[in-house]
């Protein structure tokens, strides 16, 4: 059977021809394993044959209790989250004596919220949330006939994140109609922030939390729900029944979960690439805080995504020609992904997978923001070195002479000493040079600022050059938000593309993380211009980066 022939998947699983595919629809995450940490896993219960013996949840409950930071016995290990909604939803209706009130949700969201509580035989009532930011008004006002609250964030399918200052009022205005809250947050670790020690201080919450997504674990099921205390644990235990993970998922989860937390960030780096890469090509999209990537493309792009081998997820009804996108992280799923896409929209799309080898910030006996990044594709090689608390030295070699001028001065004026050298594929154009430099630059420049504590974050700047004048505003936020007007007219100065020089701020701000808006102010020469351009950022950064006594300056207490 070849991929045009295959199935739509629904949730009861995959069709056999759905194999042949690169699957990008489930929004599974790709983990890397250790043999060593399987073996040591699977090796006592099969030599002790211990697979006889019902399993015990204890070992697993107090790992989920070392990762979460909550006590053992408000958690709840579950088959997956699912199983964990299911049992909280059945919960609400026992508590309520079986009550007919509805169960307040958001649309659109998890499809299975539908499938449970319809078995259940319960009601729903909505309000409708796609993008921008979350109507708390709205949603809140359904509390006082309500049995249960349901939030999602980030969203399924859009990959929205509810704000934490959004999410406090819900759970008050949930705590004043008399009601609990079930908070969903299987895509959290994806996301700029996660409320998780707030929440679970509020005698009302009941949050999902899942090995599924960011630990790359789905094909063991396994999952929990975090209650506000232990009674809320035991009722919830008897609804779920005894032995819901087997012995073989349970151990396989503790060897993994022993090893530390887990690290989502060539995910969440991918992802940006793609959504900034796709927005360029006429692509709407939603900026999404999770593991996918909700884009709006022609009638008919999942069936030719589908016989180039590619299987993404397609909705109906208003989310009609609207796809989502599991960002792979295997090199061979990402390529088959760009390839198909680029074919489809005719249009070459050039997503890197981000294989730096990234240092651990050091700090110098001089305080010191030190960071190291090395960056190989097939099109490029680079090592980046920085030290944010400089004087400005530049060692620049990109084989591309205008852009090691603009990198020159780039350091010089912001004061922060870089080290950048790469080999690319300038026998073909400027093009991956141009980028992956500043791919490699931003995450560099990120690392070394760690988690963004006491810094000044915001930051603005002029900068002229002879009839040239660009203003830089940037904001460290932790999100990646480029504006860059800067008119050029001339196609090229010196090797370097004028565009390529435009998409060189794009992808600084990708990876840096931040909000970058850099406009021409006045200016007829190009070279001119750019210059600006560059130094402008310059100025800027040097003030973003300066170092206070301030904390976070973060209503949400995180920038990264």
């Amino acid at each position: 059977m070849s991929p045009t022939e295959t199935k739509i998947r629904n949730y009861s699983g995959s069709t056999t021809s759905d194999l042949q595919l690169v699957q990008l629809s489930r929004n599974e995450s790709s983990i890397e394993y250790s043999a060593a940490d399987i073996a040591s896993a699977s090796t006592p219960w099969i030599q002790n044959a211990t697979l006889s013996r019902y399993p015990d949840l204890t070992e697993l409950q107090n790992q989920l209790s070392k990762l979460y930071e909550i006590p053992a016995e408000r958690i709840v290990p579950t088959a997956g989250g699912d199983q964990g909604i299911e049992s909280v939803f059945r919960w609400a209706w026992l508590k309520q004596d079986k009550s007919d009130k509805p169960i307040a949700i958001h649309r659109p969201s998890f499809e299975m919220f539908d499938v449970y509580t319809q078995n259940i035989g319960l009601k729903t009532e909505s309000i409708e949330w796609f993008e921008n930011e979350f109507p708390v008004n709205q949603f809140v006002a359904m509390f006082d006939r309500c049995m249960l609250g349901v939030i999602v964030s980030p969203n399924n399918p859009t990959g929205n994140l509810i704000s934490n200052d959004d999410i406090q009022q819900i759970v008050l205005s949930a705590q004043n109609a008399g009601i609990p809250l079930l908070v969903d947050l299987a895509y959290i670790e994806f996301a700029q922030s996660d409320p998780t020690p707030w929440l679970a201080s509020q005698p009302n919450v009941l949050m999902i939390r899942t090995l599924s997504k960011a630990w790359g674990l789905a094909g063991l099921r396994v999952g929990c729900v975090i209650t506000p205390n232990a009674q809320i644990s035991q009722e919830l235990e008897a609804i779920r029944g005894p032995f819901p993970i087997s012995r073989a998922s349970i151990d396989l989860a503790v060897a993994k979960l022993a090893n530390g937390k887990t690290d989502t960030s060539a995910v969440t780096k991918i992802r940006d690439q793609l959504d900034m890469q796709l927005a360029d090509s006429g692509i709407t999209t939603i900026r999404s805080q999770a593991n996918f990537l909700l884009a709006r493309f022609p009638s008919g792009t999942v069936e030719e995504l589908r016989q180039l081998g590619v299987a993404v997820r397609k909705f109906s009804g208003k989310l009609d020609d609207w796809l989502r996108i599991t960002i792979p992280t295997d090199p061979f799923e990402l390529r088959a992904l760009t390839e198909a896409l680029s074919n489809v929209l005719q249009q070459k799309l050039e997503v890197a997978m981000p294989i730096e080898k990234n240092t651990p910030q050091t700090t110098s006996p001089a305080g010191d923001r030190i960071a190291q990044v090395t960056r190989t594709t097939r099109e490029t090689d680079i090592s980046v070195s920085v030290n944010l608390d400089g004087t400005g030295r530049a060692n620049i070699n990109t084989g591309l002479g205008f852009l090691d001028h603009m990198l020159t001065s780039l350091a010089l004026h912001s004061r922060i000493d870089m080290e950048l050298q790469c080999a690319g594929d300038t026998h073909i154009d400027d093009h991956h040079t141009v980028e992956d430099c500043a791919l490699a630059l931003g995450s560099a420049i990120s690392d070394a600022l760690g988690d963004r504590t006491g810094i000044e974050r915001f930051a603005s700047a002029y900068a002229p050059l002879d009839e040239a004048l660009v203003r830089c505003v940037i904001d460290l936020s932790g999100r990646p938000a480029p504006e860059i007007h800067l008119g050029f007219e001339r196609e090229m100065i010196g090797q370097v593309a004028t565009e390529n020089l435009t998409h060189f701020f794009q992808s600084l701000a990708s990876n840096l993380k931040c909000a970058l808006h850099i406009d021409l102010i006045r200016g007829q020469n190009d070279h001119h211009r750019a210059e600006a351009a560059f130094k402008s950022l310059a100025l800027a950064l040097r003030q973003a980066v300066q170092q206070n006594d301030s904390g976070v300056r973060s209503t949400k207490g995180t920038l990264v």
